[in-house]
């Protein structure tokens, strides 16, 4: 009977007839051409919808490896893989190369800092509070 237009549950469904049985046996063909209408509309859903599970069926075999490196990177987080080794390690003389620590030279600019320091510290009071 939901296949049959209606507003009113107590009148339009079932029209002149005095039970609702009656009026099935009246509107059946109808009814059933609907059903025949909508079943077609029920197989074009049934394969959509295995079509979908198959889809989801292959990205559940990916998915749970993916999903699992991920939070086992995040569990880990920027922990250091070899806490051993020495960050001022010079990999230099192991490799046969030149240390680039041995090209370092002083850099003028620290040694003006450390004297303008001196003389700054060599000022008397009345000087400071010009300065």
């Amino acid at each position: 009977m939901l296949l049959t237009p209606w507003r009113n549950e107590e009148t339009d469904l079932p029209g002149r007839c005095s039970s609702y049985q009656e009026r099935y046996l009246l509107l059946c063909y109808a009814i059933n051409e609907q059903v025949k209408h909508y079943a077609i509309c029920n197989e074009d859903f049934s394969e959509i919808q295995q079509g979908m599970s198959r889809i989801e069926d292959t990205c559940d075999t990916i998915l749970p490896c993916t999903q699992y490196l991920v939070q086992q990177d995040e569990a880990e987080g920027n922990q250091d893989l070899h806490p051993d080794f020495n960050k001022s390690d010079n990999l230099s003389d192991d490799l046969g190369i030149p240390s680039a620590d041995l090209n370092t030279e002083t850099l003028l600019i620290n040694e003006f800092q450390d004297e303008y320091r001196h003389l700054v510290q060599m000022l008397n009071k009345e000087k400071k509070e010009f300065f």
